[in-house]
């Protein structure tokens, strides 16, 4: 089973494979600006990660 991991904080979500999405703006989750906001695609990257690791999930893992 393959997982996928995301959050989100109302305004924006991200999904672990480097997908952002604005989603106040774009609530249908259409436009995907993750290379087009690399500051923000890295911030929301490594708030997952530190979820993830106080949770000892690691998202590269398969199972």
């Amino acid at each position: 089973m393959n997982r996928s991991f995301m959050m989100t904080d109302g305004e924006w979500k991200y999904i672990w494979y480097e997908v952002l999405f604005h989603i106040l703006e774009d609530p249908n989750e259409v436009s995907n600006l993750a290379h087009k906001n690399l500051e923000k695609r890295l911030e929301y990257r490594n708030k997952l990660i530190d979820i993830l690791a106080a949770h000892e999930q690691d998202p590269l893992t398969k199972t």
